[in-house]
């Protein structure tokens, strides 16, 4: 979410309750699926109205819904908050907050990362590290952590994934190989300390035992497969950029990847088999500096750092 918290939460929403009767849940940064796909009918332009609008302060985090409410985070100058309000009227059903330096560091500042919801639980992460879990109806608090006492550093502009569920666990980009938390004690399941976290929402997966068992992880040293219930490394794919900047998530491609970043590094597909990752190609026909791609039909649709693209996943288009 922009700084003009207002506009982008109503329009979000417009979108999300007009596409479907029902009003199918956007639970976390990705989607239901992790993909960054809505699969609800299509809409005409037209046909799309604002429902309401909501201030709930300066900040980049986007909006999740889930069972008729929507879950969002901001900064007031001098609190960050997590906010929960109706999805059809946006009245502001709940508000937790905490003190929280807005960090505006050459952009507007607030809270980057962007809650999820699972079974009745809120998941946030502040800039500096703040891991909260709250009851998704009361805005209770169920466990508060930081990742300071993780021995991990922030990196340049503040953590910005947000928390990602898979199975028992609830896992951030944050340290040099991300962290693990227990979903419902917020007790450590694992993670390395140190510095290297990078700016992307940790995307979950099939590792071969089933679903969300593992977790695809794009950090300041690249993409890394890891088991969600252990953290252990099951693949890995090098990829530098400039000022240790990899901050588009991942985006799945069946059992491959799609990584892609700004500052002219440009993008690739990766191929996993047998434990290894593998490049399969790459070209600069697109530099996602922040926005994930979404795969649709056989292309991959992202924007550009400066101009909207549309790549073939199979077969790369160079400019």
């Amino acid at each position: 979410m922009s700084v003009n918290a207002k506009l982008a939460c109503a329009a979000a929403l417009a979108w999300g309750l007009v596409t479907s009767p029902a009003g199918a849940d956007w639970p976390d940064f990705l989607g239901p699926d992790h993909d960054n796909v809505c699969r609800e009918k299509d809409v005409s332009a037209g046909s799309v109205t604002k429902l309401w609008t909501a201030n709930v302060g300066t900040g980049f985090s986007a909006v999740s819904v889930a069972d008729k409410r929507v879950y969002t985070m901001g900064n007031d100058g001098a609190q960050d908050a997590v906010v929960c309000l109706d999805a059809n009227s946006g009245r502001t059903l709940w508000k937790y907050g905490y003190p929280a330096a807005i960090g505006a560091n050459s952009y507007e500042g607030g809270p980057n990362a962007t809650p999820a919801v699972s079974q009745g639980k809120v998941y946030s992460l502040g800039k500096q590290g703040k891991m909260l879990c709250l009851d998704a109806a009361t805005g209770a608090v169920v466990w508060d952590k930081n990742a300071g006492g993780l021995a991990v550093e922030a990196p340049t502009w503040g953590f910005a994934g947000g928390p990602s569920v898979a199975g028992d666990a609830v896992v951030y980009n944050v340290g040099s190989r991300g962290v693990a938390l227990d979903r419902l004690t917020g007790a450590t399941l694992w993670g390395a300390g140190g510095s290297g976290a990078g700016y992307a929402t940790p995307v979950p997966f099939d590792g071969g035992a089933g679903k969300d068992t593992a977790v695809a992880l794009f950090n300041s040293a690249g993409l890394f497969g890891l088991d969600a219930k252990t953290g252990a490394p099951l693949w890995q794919f090098d990829w530098n950029t400039s000022f240790e900047v990899n901050a588009a998530s991942p985006t799945p491609i069946g059992g491959n990847w799609f990584v892609s970043t700004g500052y002219d590094t440009g993008c690739a597909r990766v191929d996993v088999a047998g434990g290894q990752a593998k490049q399969a190609w790459r070209n600069r026909a697109m530099c996602s500096h922040f926005n994930t791609s979404a795969l649709f039909e056989g292309y991959l649709y992202g924007v550009d750092w400066q101009q909207r693209a549309a790549v073939r996943a199979g077969v790369p288009e160079r400019r």
